[in-house]
């Protein structure tokens, strides 16, 4: 538990994600170097961008908390990670 072996693999058009859990640190970051090498294309998330994004409208709220939890490596794969969505209190009276 809370070791750095998995890799989850994020595809670009399918809301799902498939975690790769390796039995140590070494083969998991073979597979990652072969499939940074060899791979068609891996996207990274920029914080800045994704940022601007979300204040300029172009992505929605929970799309926003969505790719914030994954860059803080939180998953839906891991209980002990699970994503944070935070509460949205409404007061129209005060």
């Amino acid at each position: 538990m809370f070791q750095n072996i998995g890799i989850e693999l994020w595809f670009y058009n399918y809301p799902y994600s498939v975690l790769l859990v390796f039995s140590d640190h070494t083969n998991r970051e073979l597979v990652y170097r072969h499939l940074k090498e060899k791979g068609e294309k891996l996207i990274t998330i920029d914080i800045s961008d994704l940022t601007h994004s979300w204040s300029n409208g172009e992505i929605s709220n929970i799309h926003y908390i969505n790719k914030i939890n994954i860059l803080a490596n939180r998953s839906f794969n891991d209980l002990s990670q699970y994503p944070i969505f935070p509460w949205v209190l409404h007061s129209y009276d005060s």
